[in-house]
């Protein structure tokens, strides 16, 4: 087999690169989709099981704070997108330039942890869907499973990954949709009647105002992809049409995550949620509706599937990036005759050797551990686009198109970013979630110790020469 190692060919979004193949440039309704197949996933499937035990009904409230959020992420990601293409989307472009090559080398390597976190996540909630099924299969033998069936989907290469991947999408909001048609048809009357409506304060906080504030860091986790789809704009036709497709993005978010929402609320589901089980399945299977909870899993076990590879596809691409740069070790360039970096790959693979590591020993609480890690990473690095974004305006001021600024600046980031500082404390309220919070700051602590170290060796390195 030949391999080859590519200094010069940045890499890609794994939608991006098989569209590419095909044709000269992405069109917005292309990168929307896009947006909604890099976010949607077990988080929301599986996540909000945990999220409903913590906060109740209040859940909505927490997705309204989470949704304004990452709508002011996306609005600064579009802006700075459609004004600077040259950058081709990428957050640590724009962090490099505006925050210092060190932001960028520590957003770099945080945003890979936390790739390798969502696909830990994803793999553990794909054995937990399959273990409906298979009961007496254990956890982490499925994690093995599933983990070896993504790392062969990759190794085919881009345009085969890129055709299964379409299809995932498609999957992941059918699961959605198909779930809201049939409650509607069984238990339309009881929807409407609004029998299980919270009317109460009590009602609607069954563990007050903490139990919401500390589930928020769980909410937020199920908004994961945004850095993603900001990667995918870079090969947009016409950039200066970026910040519509983003917007597309969160109104299409808003309709697929409260709706079924919603509607576990007027069911009256919240009080038999388990983590271990979707909220839609357990929906389904307290209406009584044959087959259509067993129907439901399936979809959600391929759409677990897809975020999964497609988190492995763009965290090894990110790797790849960083080693462009120099950020990490220059042999994971190396790439076969298909054109996967196979190294790059199998690195990033590496992390979920952990999460089944895990699995075998904590099986119970290994979803849950691994998605707060995630999410934490996650809002730090959206905290740090929002902070770009802000250095971005006061450097060049507003942009001149009128097609696409961001609304509401600076209020609108100030509010977003108090909104994260209020997750990150909501994470002191739960025993459980200390563990992921301090994994998260000693990570940091290490990649800051490693650009220090790699920046003193550079400049022992220039002087040298």
């Amino acid at each position: 087999m030949r391999y080859t190692v590519d200094k010069k060919k940045k890499a890609v979004h794994p939608h991006v690169q098989h569209q590419t193949e095909k044709e000269p440039g992405m069109t917005q309704a292309r990168l929307t989709f896009i947006g909604i197949a890099s976010i949607v996933g077990a988080g929301f499937f599986l996540a909000t099981g945990t999220i409903f035990n913590m906060a109740g009904p209040s859940t909505l409230l927490g997705y309204a704070l989470a949704w304004f959020s990452v709508s002011t992420i996306f609005a600064a990601l579009g802006e700075m997108a459609a004004d600077e293409a040259g950058k081709g989307g990428s957050f640590r472009a724009y962090a490099g330039e505006y925050l210092g090559r060190r932001v960028a080398f520590v957003g770099g390597w945080l945003y890979w942890t936390a790739g390798v976190l969502i696909m830990s996540s994803e793999v553990t909630a794909l054995g937990l869907f399959t273990q409906r099924w298979f009961p007496s299969i254990p956890l982490w033998l499925l994690s093995a499973v599933f983990s070896l069936l993504a790392l062969g989907l990759n190794w085919l290469g881009s345009e085969k990954f890129g055709q299964a991947e379409s299809l995932f999408a498609v999957v992941k909001i059918a699961a959605i949709v198909g779930f809201v048609l049939v409650v509607m048809i069984v238990a339309g009357g009881m929807v409407m009647g609004g029998e299980f409506l919270p009317r109460t304060k009590d009602e609607w906080f069954p563990h007050g105002v903490r139990g919401l504030w500390s589930a928020l860091i769980l909410i937020y986790f199920t908004f994961g992809g945004i850095i993603a789809t900001g990667l995918a704009s870079g090969e947009m036709k016409e950039p200066g049409k970026i910040p519509g497709a983003f917007r597309g993005v969160v109104i299409l978010l808003f309709i697929l995550y409260f709706v079924p929402l919603t509607l576990v609320i007027l069911t009256g589901s919240t009080g038999s949620l388990s983590p271990q089980q979707s909220p839609l399945i357990t929906v389904l299977s307290r209406l009584s509706v044959p087959y259509a909870d067993e129907i439901l899993n399936g979809i959600m076990i391929a759409a677990a599937f897809s975020t999964m590879v497609a988190a492995m596809f763009a965290d090894t691409r990110v790797l790849l990036s960083l080693a462009e740069d120099g950020d990490a070790p220059r042999g994971l360039l190396l790439k076969n005759r298909r054109e996967v970096p196979t190294r790059a790959l199998l690195a990033s693979s590496g992390g979920l050797i952990l999460a089944i590591g895990i699995s075998f020993f904590l099986p119970k609480v290994v979803y849950e551990l691994l998605s707060t890690s995630a999410g934490i990473n996650l809002v730090l690095l959206w905290m740090g686009i929002l902070l770009t974004h802000h250095q971005y305006r006061k450097k060049n001021g507003p942009p001149q198109e009128k097609s696409h600024p961001m609304w509401g600046y600076p209020l609108r980031t100030l509010l977003s970013c108090l909104l994260i500082l209020l997750v990150l404390i909501g994470i002191f309220l739960d025993k459980k979630h200390l563990i992921s919070l301090i994994f998260s700051l000693a990570l940091i602590a290490v990649i800051t110790l490693c650009y220090q170290l790699m920046k003193r060796k550079r400049g022992r390195g220039e002087e040298a020469s």
